[in-house]
């Protein structure tokens, strides 16, 4: 994801990004960022990879409320090796824009390398942001309301969503999937149209987005409103005229 350049970036470290991991890579004195559903695909990369990284992170901003799923969560064993995991709870956990968290193996360890206190502080500050809004608020309450098995039931019927999105694509001809999704991320495209094309002619109660998968364009599609109709989604697609 851009977050982790930007990250290395303004930490003044060199980034290299991997796209074959390969458990016996040496990650001595790295950081290895492993990513539990990649923006484009969907992908769930091996969250066993770089076990000897000076520290392992795992980007689940995406794939991450898979393990409140029963049914889903097998698809990150692994991840509980990590030394971090930074979950986007605006996206599966369905909460507003800027709700996101970081867990850590080592709570202690890890608030007393970003904790600075002053006189004028009842308690240490902890982390980057200095005053906030309260975004956790939004995420209790849906928890306090819906509890584990509710929330999980919204993430396993959106993932069924994609799965119905992709029966409905291989059921006409003139369209195409790239893949299976991993994690209701759907990649798709209209055989005789070019994807951005197919996206600026929708009606403007369809929304899909483009995305660039090794050097061409491809429709993305992702299981993140459990109110979403996939036969519309398709229908849309499927009966625009080829020019």
């Amino acid at each position: 994801h851009i977050s982790v350049a930007k990250a290395a970036h303004l930490l003044g470290m060199f980034h290299r990004p991997i796209r074959n991991w390969d458990t016996s890579m040496s990650f001595d004195g790295c950081v290895a960022v492993i990513t539990a559903g990649t923006t484009s695909t969907g992908e769930i990369e091996p969250l066993d990879a770089a076990r000897y990284a000076s520290w392992r992170h795992v980007d689940a901003a995406w794939a991450g409320p898979l393990m409140l799923s029963e049914t889903h969560r097998h698809q990150l064993a692994g991840i509980e090796h990590a030394d971090s995991v930074a979950v986007s709870a605006h996206k599966w956990l369905f909460q507003p824009k800027e709700s996101a968290m970081v867990l850590f193996a080592d709570v202690e360890a890890a608030h007393a390398s970003v904790s600075f206190g002053a006189d004028y502080l009842a308690v240490p500050n902890i982390g980057v942001l200095g005053s906030h809004g309260a975004t956790a608020v939004p995420l209790l309450a849906t928890l306090l309301a819906y509890g584990r098995e509710g929330v999980a039931a919204w993430i396993d019927h959106s993932v069924e969503l994609a799965d119905q999105l992709v029966r409905h694509i291989e059921a006409e001809p003139n369209l195409e999937i790239r893949t299976a999704p991993q994690s209701g991320v759907v990649n798709w495209r209209h055989t005789s149209i070019d994807a951005n094309e197919v996206q600026r002619r929708l009606p403007a109660d369809v929304f899909i987005s483009t995305t660039t998968i090794d050097g061409e364009p491809w429709l993305r599609s992702v299981g993140a409103n459990p109110m979403a109709d996939a036969a519309q989604v398709v229908a849309a697609v499927a009966s625009l005229a080829v020019p």
